[in-house]
């Protein structure tokens, strides 16, 4: 059998998202429509105007210059949060209730954002600033992807954002009930994130962390903006 770039087709509420992963045999491309393992979608909107079941929190001395909002997308009908901070402050969007998920399989986040006028000083690790995505597990165990540098995506990108197996041993760290946080530190600028999922990635997939942005990828755990 021939050795192909081996594709997945993720279907997104509506959108497909084509990733790649390393070259394995296969006979033609796999489409997948998974189930959201993350219980709390942005669909159900509370009281106060902010998505059920999603903590959010805004810090920094400059909290009174950021606003959280939900909008409707366009296509398909889904609500699509929006951070806009005027003034260097932080946003936390963090999933109330973690995801319950099997020991011994792997699993992939992907989440879908749009970036407006970035800009922050500083420096974007040590600070920190800019965008970040966390997938966390109990005892601190997480993995992270990060946006820095100024600018605009100039549309929606992808983020595919793979973590290590879940295992049984809870005190050695575990992703098995694990927690999805969106964070936007120190910055000024205009996010929208679409709602995240978490899947199970199908056997024969070895998954990299990913950007996936104007038909382009960008591997790895950074994206920087350019203005």
């Amino acid at each position: 059998m021939t050795a192909w770039r081996h594709w997945l087709i993720i279907i997104y509420f509506g959108f497909a998202v084509c990733v790649s992963s390393s070259e394995v045999p296969v006979n033609k491309p796999r489409d997948l429509k998974p189930a959201n393992l993350i219980s709390s979608t942005f669909a159900k909107i509370e009281k106060n105007g902010l998505p059920a079941g999603w903590k959010v929190t805004v810090r920094g001395e400059n909290a009174r210059f950021a606003g959280v909002t939900v909008e409707r997308d366009k296509k398909p009908s889904q609500n699509v949060v929006r951070i806009q901070l005027r003034k260097e402050a932080g946003v936390c969007l963090d999933t109330a209730g973690p995801a319950q998920l099997v020991a011994g399989k792997r699993y992939l986040l992907v989440v879908q954002f749009k970036v407006d006028d970035m800009f922050f000083t500083g420096h974007w690790y040590h600070r920190p600033a800019g965008i970040w995505i966390y997938v966390y597990g109990t005892n601190n165990k997480h993995t992270w992807m990060a946006v820095r540098g100024e600018g605009d995506t100039e549309g929606w990108v992808t983020a595919l954002l793979p973590f290590p197996p879940v295992n049984r041993k809870e005190d050695a760290g575990d992703f098995s009930r694990t927690n999805v946080i969106l964070h936007c530190y120190n910055m000024v600028g205009t996010v929208r994130f679409r709602t995240p999922m978490i899947i199970e990635i199908p056997k024969g997939f070895d998954m990299e962390a990913q950007f996936e942005l104007k038909g382009a990828s960008v591997y790895g755990g950074n994206l920087t903006l350019k203005p």
